[in-house]
């Protein structure tokens, strides 16, 4: 498996644009009031203009579509909007992003430089391909995974000084891409987001198929909700059992929903099945269910 860092410019520009005019999470907004400190106020007209950005975006389900802005750099792009959009919201679109835009140059100005730092650390510690292998190769026991892995490809986002998290978005009949809130998180704490890419690379590539068919297949609805998945997941990365053997993090909290008193008891379960070099079956599913029930 390769592993390709990217900064696209205008993924940063539509992260930029949407945390200003939506902020749902407590991230966002962390995020957005740190920038609206940088850039100064902002005019009337300019925050009507987000807002109609977030009414058409909601309208036509293109929120965290990863479609998007790519389109101020390939024209052809425009064509996929204008399949999807009428060409009075497609003019509004238009029109904030224009005037976005020199907004954004001088952030960006700032944020570029730290991203290409980061760039650089992420892609260091990919240069050990055998601490690389030897993780990939647990990983595809795990989880029963027997595909040929592809190009894996990161996307790095800004971030504020205390918080670096990652998503997966994943679009029918593409690779699925992986996101990375990094900029302006302490270079000298990097061992932390390498986990997060690999938390990340285990939803991305790892649970499906087998994975999650056999969540599907024993647990119902009601049961899903808290999220099975996500907790085996946070057993192996970003503080898990594999982080703390190849990244030398503490595994003292799993996930901030988790009570630490079943920290042990998870970490222990996964060990079980690495040290045995065999697949998560239903027995592990349930095991882990009813720790943390």
């Amino acid at each position: 498996m390769k592993f390709n860092i990217i900064i696209d410019r205008w993924e940063n520009f539509y992260f930029f644009v949407e945390t200003l005019a939506l902020s749902k999470t407590s991230f966002q907004k962390s995020c957005r009031n740190l920038w609206q400190k940088e850039i100064g106020n902002i005019p009337p007209e300019r925050n009507q203009e987000l807002k109609n950005f977030i009414i058409i975006q909601k309208k036509y389900h293109l929120l965290n579509s990863h479609l998007k802005p790519q389109f101020n750099k390939n024209k052809n792009l425009w064509k996929i909007y204008s399949s999807k959009v009428s060409k009075k919201d497609l003019g509004i679109l238009n029109r904030v992003f224009n005037n976005w835009n020199s907004i954004f140059n001088k952030f960006y100005e700032k944020e570029f430089t730290l991203l290409q730092l980061w760039k650089k650390a992420i892609e260091r510690h990919f240069l050990n391909k055998k601490f690389i292998l030897q993780i990939l190769r647990i990983l595809s026991i795990l989880y029963n995974s027997k595909k040929q892995l592809p190009t894996a490809k990161f996307f790095l986002l800004p971030s504020t000084k205390t918080h670096t998290r990652g998503f997966t978005i994943r679009i029918k009949n593409k690779s699925p891409a992986i996101y990375i809130y990094i900029s302006r998180y302490p270079l000298k704490q990097s061992k932390y987001p390498i986990g997060i890419i690999f938390h990340e690379l285990i939803h991305a590539y790892f649970e499906r198929p087998y994975f999650m068919s056999l969540i599907l297949k024993h647990f119902s609805e009601e049961e899903q909700k808290v999220s099975i998945g996500e907790i085996a997941c946070s057993t192996l990365f970003p503080y898990g059992v594999l982080a703390q053997k190849y990244l030398g993090i503490p595994s003292y909290k799993l996930r901030t929903n988790i009570p630490n008193k079943y920290t042990a008891p998870l970490l222990g379960l996964t060990k079980q099945y690495i040290r045995g070099k065999k697949p998560f079956d239903e027995k592990y599913l349930k095991t882990l269910y009813l720790l943390i029930e």
